[in-house]
């Protein structure tokens, strides 16, 4: 089968896909009820995808690969310092992710380190892939401290501020998500002091602006 039509049976899979979830609020009962439905064997499902998570693994990578993309298209992206880079990858992860929010708010697990849903651990691999690169070009740059074993922690470090990101967002109701784009900048902040030489005066910002938000519900 040519790459490009295979590449639109994939598509056409997944839209049907998040249109079952996002009127049924679950994914189908099984493959071949999903099947049945769209007039397809279960042999042209499977030709694409192993299982209904590890296609919702592939929209969540796609979202961070769609991100990385958006970034590397700048030109003035490459020039930027390691803790801009990440507070870019931040908002443009937010701004792209806006054709998604209606899933997101469906699917996203909340902040889960422990066992969490298979379809996350593409997406994490896919974060780490963008994390690792950039915390050694930061270690070079000595924005990051290099702490021995403690290094290996960085990448979880900040995939966890980002799964915090993500759900702060998703119950952000300010007008344009004001309090998101104030929270990406003082955690983005934090995150850096914490692996890198200081952390105080960023840790004691991040307090004041949660204890605000705590105010603010």
């Amino acid at each position: 089968m040519p790459a490009k039509k295979s590449a639109q049976k994939r598509e056409t899979l997944i839209e049907a896909y998040l249109d079952h979830l996002m009127d049924e609020g679950k994914p189908p009962a099984s493959v071949r009820k999903f099947c049945r439905g769209l007039g397809i064997t279960e042999k042209a499902f499977y030709g694409h995808f192993a299982s209904f998570e590890a296609m919702e693994g592939g929209i969540w990578a796609s979202m961070i690969e769609d991100t990385v993309e958006v970034l590397e298209s700048d030109e003035d992206y490459a020039s930027y310092p390691a803790r801009q880079k990440l507070g870019a990858f931040y908002y443009t992860f937010l701004e792209t992710a806006l054709d998604q929010r209606s899933y997101l708010l469906l699917r996203f697990p909340g902040i889960q380190l422990v066992n969490p849903p298979v379809y996350l651990q593409r997406f994490q691999k896919a974060f780490n892939e963008f994390a690792k690169p950039l915390l050694a070009e930061a270690k070079d740059s000595k924005e990051v401290a290099s702490r021995g074993r403690l290094n290996q922690a960085y990448p979880g470090l900040l995939y966890a501020q980002f799964l915090f990101v993500i759900d702060f967002w998703l119950k952000d109701e300010s007008d344009g998500f004001e309090r998101t784009d104030a929270l990406v900048e003082k955690s983005t902040s934090l995150a850096f002091d914490l692996v890198g030489a200081q952390v105080l005066d960023s840790a004691l910002d991040f307090v004041r602006f949660m204890a605000g938000e705590k105010g603010v519900a």
